[in-house]
């Protein structure tokens, strides 16, 4: 590999995890006139059923009015589920205009109920700043409450603060225990971040075997960084005896799906001929693709180093596969 060639360098610190769990409720059975009636009556349980049919279309239509009505009257009888449906909505723009301020507070009613989905979407809202003063002291108290109910995406957001140290003092061991927690429940982003733990030695003794089974798990449900990361330990030959041609296999899974890493990646082995028979005009189209997709300064510098080795015609040839590859990532 030439001297200015940069490869994507494996990283920690994934963003924090941002994701808001849609929970299913049992469909309509019939007419809805009985239940209808029940919430009509004052009962909480029926309204909150009647809202979350209407919210999820289970037996009927989607109507974000009729779901918020019925939320809104749960909500007045102190239901937390109610409480974080509306905060939901208005956090989502669902049949209301987006006020993270009224969402904050509907998390916040739901959550001092220990309501695990509010003090999850409250620490996201702690840590985004989103509604609320930015504070990742009180997002880490939040998911500290969703993460001790077992809710794994608060799980791998509390690791996150302490693998960080953002709202907490930097913990390596504590990371790992949260990450582990969450990794066995699937959680592919925190297989991913254990597997790095393990790979940098942060919080365990290093052990590259340990990281890879980790990244495979993550790359086994489609995780582009597990399987960007899958790719890198065999090139790298850690934790596995180094295979060029399986490394290619793992990251051609990963560019795929448009991971940068991978794209850049892939590049360096077309231009090296590591795995693969040498290729500039494949290295131009991933770093192109890398370029186009996400303006990555690696890319930028492996195309400066590399498109004056070319004849016009291999450039203009590599030009044409990027272009072609870029077709598959249209919403990028």
């Amino acid at each position: 590999m030439k001297p200015c060639l940069k490869s994507a360098s494996l990283l920690l610190g994934l963003p924090l995890l941002a994701m808001l769990v849609l929970f299913s409720h049992c469909a309509a059975d019939g007419s809805l006139n009985p239940l209808i009636e029940k919430a009509g009556q004052g009962d909480v349980n029926a309204q909150v059923q009647l809202a979350n049919m209407y919210k999820d279309g289970q037996g009927v239509e989607i109507n974000y009015a009729e779901a918020m009505k019925w939320y809104r009257k749960a909500a007045e009888h102190g239901n937390p589920e109610a409480q974080y449906n509306i905060g939901r909505m208005y956090d989502k723009s669902l049949e209301v205009d987006q006020d993270f301020v009224e969402a904050s507070k509907w998390y916040q009613k739901a959550a001092e109920q220990g309501y695990a989905l509010a003090q999850f979407n409250l620490g996201v809202m702690y840590a985004s700043g989103d509604g609320v003063g930015q504070d990742y002291a009180k997002a880490m108290k939040w998911y500290q409450k969703a993460a001790e109910q077992g809710l794994k995406y608060a799980q791998f957001n509390l690791a996150a603060l302490y693998s960080t140290g953002r709202g907490v003092k930097t913990n390596y061991a504590q990371a790992v225990k949260w990450y582990k927690i969450a990794a066995d429940k699937g959680c592919s982003k925190s297989q991913v971040n254990l597997g790095v733990m393990y790979a940098k030695g942060q919080g365990v003794k290093q052990d590259y075997a340990e990281a890879m089974k980790w990244y495979k798990k993550a790359a086994e449900q489609g995780d582009t960084t597990g399987l960007t990361y899958t790719g890198y330990m065999y090139f790298k030959g850690q934790g596995v005896k180094q295979d060029y041609a399986e490394a290619m296999k793992w990251y051609q899974k990963a560019a795929d799906l448009g991971n940068l890493d991978a794209l850049v990646d892939i590049g360096a082995m077309y231009k090296d001929g590591k795995g693969v028979a040498t290729d500039y005009v494949k290295a131009v189209a991933y770093w192109t693709v890398a370029l186009k997709l996400y303006e990555d300064e690696t890319a930028k510098l492996n195309l400066l180093c590399t498109l004056p080795e070319m004849t016009p015609e291999q450039i203009e040839e590599g030009y044409r596969k990027a272009t072609a590859m870029l077709e598959k990532f249209p919403e990028q």
